[in-house]
């Protein structure tokens, strides 16, 4: 057995004196040991879809994010090339280990099949392949070092960080040999965006000064105990997890804060005067209190009040000498000192304004709501299976009332593309309108063509897992429920899609068929389709002679899918002709256009982005659940003008309620606003229900669209007449 010291004793290392470098000492072996190239991404359970990693030299602006020119290739080499990060051309998928070549993006495979890969999205952590990335030792001389280089001879870069200070690809090897780097010792930043199930164990709130015993942590339905379960930090706004979310976990946190500068303030001001004279004086006082709201919503006895208490006093001493000589006139009475008047007087008032704002709440029911929010990540929902018209015949029943034909999906989370301020235009720059808000985009990139008829009525859905075992909604009231339709609009042009179709949108909620529709002309086939191969571990291997990263279709490209019929897909192609391959997201395009997440659906070769087999068993309880127990709520799409049933659960229609747009100045409403906020109740009488639905053991809530006929809108033209300008999907939800 060898042992090896993994940590030198900070005591007995040595400086030096002059610039805090470690000087050579025994210990230089077991620093050797320490690692340096892994970095907490302050996220867990990553969506690799919406990574985005930067990494620039200098505080420039725009940033430097190029190491380097590839003479040869007549092309820059960026960072992420040069530090090993970028070693295929993933855009079309991953090909092969010797297919090398460049996309500028963090590569979803390792280098070879002995390297672990780059970014562990469940962890939240980022490795980067050279020991010391910003300064890798590759030299062949005495500071060079073997194991470096080796590592390096599997990377496939035209640069990497060994120059000079100065240097476009300078090394800087002060961040590792110093015992305490200082902020001007850095010389590159690492910068990645992305969106996360929880940021670690401790989770910031984005508010200072909450309210004391406020918080209510609620995880899957279930309340946490405070300090028990999780630990708060009031003045810092920092919840920090002590138990142990699970992967199908969801996170509720509700709270109340103080503003940071409007902590319930108050104003006391008071002043008091006198002026003295011989036989008079005058003198006064006053004092006014102000009182502010901690809330934006004051409650009775918390409201803003003022009031103002004024007092003016006065006293005049007079000697008349009218009054000594009356006096002098009676009878018997001789006076022997002259008469005194003295007049007082006083006058006091109290001017109060117990509610500055005139109006109060009673209780504040968004503030103290108890809500299971769903989770608008895309790995969180998967196609439907096909909804029911009746109790025995399903919407695609050509023998029902108005059936429908089942139209491709796609949904995505567009990372930067929704603000706070579209939901609530009232927000002013202080309180969050530009803060990101996260949605999900539905697109339908286009009609089947197999569906000859174009004005034949379309169907589309997506189902997310609730619990594996069910989750009680049984005391819950309502569905609240935000949707984009654009009002129609797309490049200044209203077209009748959405609202002026009368789409209609469903919520399913309880326990629904698991068999997904995942093609127009492909019918579900009444069987569990999954990667996982006998036995049924619920493992992904990924080795040769047996790769269960084959997609629900169980075939590989160009091992048996070329003989399968090409389904009526746009992703589909003659080497993927059941369209399920998987490919990183588009940069071409902006956020919000669905083709740069054309291929971010697919389910074949995307074992770095999920990696577990994917399996129709949605809820994970190891069944194939065929079952239809669930209460099925509708909502109509449309304007509410002489629209009685669009107008049925409408809470607030953005556009509308808001002409005067946006609080934080950023100019007027956007004609394309179409956000609206929808609330149902769970025991809505017109509501439907089908087989036997029980609340208090939801496992499925299903979205799907009905009456479609028209799809996405077709992409902007840029002025050179190509079609890489903005798209946009079918509606959002969030």
């Amino acid at each position: 057995m060898t042992m090896k010291l993994i940590h030198a004793p900070e005591g007995q290392l040595d400086l030096d004196p002059g610039t805090g470098v470690y000087v050579a000492s025994a210990f230089d072996a077991a620093r050797e040991l320490e690692l340096k190239n892994f970095y907490q991404l302050a996220g867990q359970r990553v969506d690799p879809k919406t990574l985005q990693l930067t990494i620039s030299q200098g505080d420039d602006s725009p940033p430097r994010t190029i190491a380097g020119t590839d003479l040869p290739r007549g092309r820059n080499v960026p960072f992420v090339e040069a530090l090993g990060l970028d070693n295929f051309n993933e855009s079309g998928g991953f090909v092969s280990f010797d297919t090398h070549g460049h996309d500028g993006l963090v590569d979803g495979t390792q280098p070879t099949s002995n390297f672990r890969g780059f970014v562990d999205f469940e962890r939240g952590t980022l490795w980067l392949p050279d020991p010391r990335p910003f300064a890798p030792r590759l030299r062949r001389d005495s500071t060079g070092r073997a194991f470096d280089r080796f590592v390096s001879s599997f990377l496939f870069r035209s640069d990497s960080l060994v120059g000079a200070l100065g240097d476009s690809n300078a090394a800087n090897a002060i961040v590792y040999d110093k015992r305490n780097p200082l902020p001007r010792d850095r010389l590159y930043t690492i910068e990645a965006q992305f969106t996360a199930a929880t940021a670690g164990n401790e989770i910031n709130l984005g508010r200072t000064n909450i309210i004391e015993g406020s918080d209510v942590v609620t995880v899957s339905g279930q309340q946490w105990r405070r300090d028990v379960d999780y630990k708060v930090d009031y003045d810092l706004g920092k919840i920090t997890l002590v138990k142990q979310l699970r992967p199908e976990d969801q996170l509720n946190i509700d709270y109340s804060y103080a503003p940071l500068f409007q902590q319930a303030g108050k104003t006391l001001i008071g002043n008091a005067f006198r002026w003295e004279g011989r036989d008079k004086n005058f003198g006064g006082a006053f004092l006014y209190e102000s009182k502010g709201a901690q809330d934006l919503r004051p409650r009775l006895g918390e409201e803003p009040s003022r009031s103002l208490i004024g007092d003016l006093n006065t006293e005049w001493r007079m000697r008349p000498f009218f009054l000594t000589r009356a006096v002098d006139m009676l009878p018997g009475v001789r006076t022997s000192q002259p008469s005194e008047l003295n007049v007082q007087a006083e006058m006091g008032a109290s001017i109060p304004n117990p509610n500055t704002r005139n109006e109060i709440f009673l209780d504040d029911i968004e503030g103290i709501r108890d809500a299971v929010t769903l989770s608008m990540s895309p790995q969180r929902w998967r196609w439907s299976s096909i909804p029911l018209r009746t109790e025995s015949q399903k919407i695609d029943d050509p023998t029902t009332t108005d059936p429908q034909k089942d139209a491709e999906v796609h949904w995505y989370s567009p990372l930067n593309a929704v603000k706070e301020r579209e939901l609530k235009p009232s927000l002013t720059q202080a309180q969050g309108s530009q803060n990101t808000r996260q949605v999900l985009a539905i697109s339908l990139p286009r009609r089947p063509f197999t569906v000859g008829d174009p004005f034949q009525h379309l169907w589309a859905g997506l189902t997310q897992p609730i619990d594996q075992v069910g989750l009680d909604l049984s005391h819950s009231q309502f569905i609240e429920l935000w949707a984009n339709d654009f009002r129609d609009f797309h490049d200044g042009v209203q077209v009748d899609r959405v609202r002026g179709r009368h789409v209609k949108l469903h919520v399913d909620l309880g326990a629904v068929d698991e068999d997904e529709q995942r093609a127009p002309d492909q019918p579900p086939n009444g069987k569990l389709d999954t990667e996982d191969r006998p036995p049924l571990d619920g493992q992904l291997e990924v080795a040769e002679g047996n790769n269960e990263d084959t997609g629900l279709d169980n075939v590989i490209d160009n091992q048996g899918e070329e003989l399968l019929p090409q389904l009526d897909l746009v992703t589909a192609t003659p080497t993927d002709r059941q369209g399920d391959d998987f490919a990183l997201p588009n940069s071409d395009y902006e956020d919000l256009d669905p083709r740069k997440w054309r291929f971010t659906n697919g389910t074949e070769g995307d074992k770095n982005v999920v990696p577990s087999p994917e399996t129709e068993d949605l809820n994970g309880n190891g069944g194939f659940d065929r079952g239809n127990n669930y209460f099925e709520y509708t909502v109509t799409f449309g304007d509410t003008a002489g629209c009685d049933s669009c107008k049925r659960y409408l809470v607030s229609d953005i556009h509308d309620a808001f002409p005067g747009g946006y609080a934080d100045g950023s100019g007027g409403m956007n004609v394309d606003n179409g956000w609206r906020r929808y609330r149902i109740p769970l025991g809505d009488s017109l509501r439907v229900k089908f087989g036997s639905p029980d609340l208090t053991l939801a496992r499925h809530l299903r979205v799907w669209l009905e009456d479609i006929v028209e799809t996405d809108p077709p992409p902007i033209k840029d002025p050179s007449g190509s079609v890489k300008g903005d798209g946009r999907p079918f509606v959002m939800i969030g």
